[in-house]
């Protein structure tokens, strides 16, 4: 769970830096995290004494769902900061 939560926060910060709306960013990040938790799943089935299990992908899942919503909230407290003008003293030289 923490790792696909990890792998959420890790492609968001990735996909943020292209310029994406934060909803937008989430939404890739998301599906990327969700296609890599069946994939990992999937090529479980080829290692011997391992089995991939949908279970799995669901517990992945929840770890992805609490890293959007994570992102989301401090997003949405971020950009509802009020904004400081960012004054400088005037220095005589």
């Amino acid at each position: 769970m923490a790792e696909f939560g990890l792998l959420v926060i890790l492609a968001f910060r990735g996909i943020r830096g292209h310029g994406l709306k934060v909803s937008r960013g989430l939404v890739f990040a998301s599906v990327f995290s969700l296609l890599y938790a069946l994939s990992d799943e999937y090529h479980q089935t080829f290692i011997q004494g391992r089995s991939g299990s949908l279970i799995d992908v669901g517990i992945d899942n929840i770890g992805i769902i609490i890293a959007i919503l994570t992102i989301w909230y401090f997003c949405t407290k971020i950009s509802k900061r009020p904004k400081t003008k960012n004054k400088r003293p005037k220095t005589h030289t």
